[in-house]
């Protein structure tokens, strides 16, 4: 089975929308500089049975999601009931400190022993016509990204946490990820943690 890896981190079908101006409007102003793209290896979760409800083959990640929903419901936080899905892969929308975020979930395949590869970017759930001119991008909510960083740099199931700005990763700089989102983390290091079936 070939799967081909597509990165497309826009806005996806069915996400919540809201259309309240001050939503709108704060979706189209500057963030803060922080690592939004993570990326990790995990043996933990399915790579390698295509499920019949998947829309592609290769569009693995629905048991990482749902398993980040449970995890973000375990910090008393709002997420999906069922995380969705997209020709791409999953996402599941959640929400920390009032902000409703979205967790794009992608699957791409790597060396067989080194361990496969799972990326994810969190994005800013705003109006349509804020992520249109890019809003999903901005004002995303340092909490969110606590969030998720809490729950994978604490799992015995995720190796080599790294996190990574979008221009950097979109540029190819993956050699720039730093163990924490926050501008001063320091560089990624490897575990030596086996990862388990969940």
């Amino acid at each position: 089975m070939s799967c081909s890896f597509l990165l497309p981190f826009s806005k996806p079908a069915g996400s919540v929308l809201t259309t309240r101006a001050d939503t709108l409007f704060a979706c189209a102003t500057i963030d803060r500089e922080i690592r939004t793209v993570a990326t990790f290896r995990s043996s933990a979760f399915n790579t390698t049975e295509a499920k019949s409800y998947f829309i592609n083959d290769c569009r693995f990640g629905d048991d990482v999601a749902k398993w980040l929903i449970a995890e973000l419901r375990r910090q008393a936080l709002k997420a999906s009931e069922r995380p969705g899905q997209e020709d791409f892969g999953w996402y599941i929308n959640f929400q920390s400190d009032s902000a409703d975020s979205t967790l794009i979930i992608l699957f791409r395949p790597d060396d067989e022993l080194a361990g496969k590869t799972w990326i994810g970017e969190i994005e800013r759930n705003c109006g349509f016509l804020a992520s249109l001119f890019g809003g999903r991008e901005r004002r995303i909510d340092p909490s969110a990204v606590a969030a998720i960083h809490k729950i994978l740099s604490s799992s015995p199931r995720i190796e080599e946490l790294r996190w990574h700005f979008r221009r950097d990763f979109n540029q190819g700089r993956e050699d720039l990820g730093t163990s924490s989102p926050e501008s001063n983390g320091g560089p990624a290091h490897s575990t030596s943690r086996k990862s388990v079936r969940p």
